[in-house]
């Protein structure tokens, strides 16, 4: 695991603890609270791991996104041609 996604899971996990941003259902007891919060959070990462992870490890810019190519690898030359 990456540095910024072990970042984006602390910031996620300390967001979604019942009581920092929102207290899902109100004036529940802190058990329920806390089940809930569980849930949204692992609903929440399914949904937006893929692309924190690969923002965190490709960035913005790729070729790929951007222009719609793919570079292909040149092939190395066969031991038979070369002679």
């Amino acid at each position: 695991m990456n540095l910024g996604m072990l970042l984006y899971l602390a910031v996620l996990f300390v967001a979604l603890t019942p009581g920092v941003l929102l207290r899902i259902p109100p004036k529940s007891s802190l058990l329920v609270a806390a089940a809930v919060h569980a849930v949204v959070f692992a609903l929440v990462y399914h949904f937006t791991y893929k692309m924190v992870y690969r923002f965190t490890t490709e960035g913005f810019t790729t070729k790929e996104r951007f222009e719609g190519e793919v570079e292909e690898e040149e092939e190395p030359e066969s031991a038979a041609a070369m002679y």
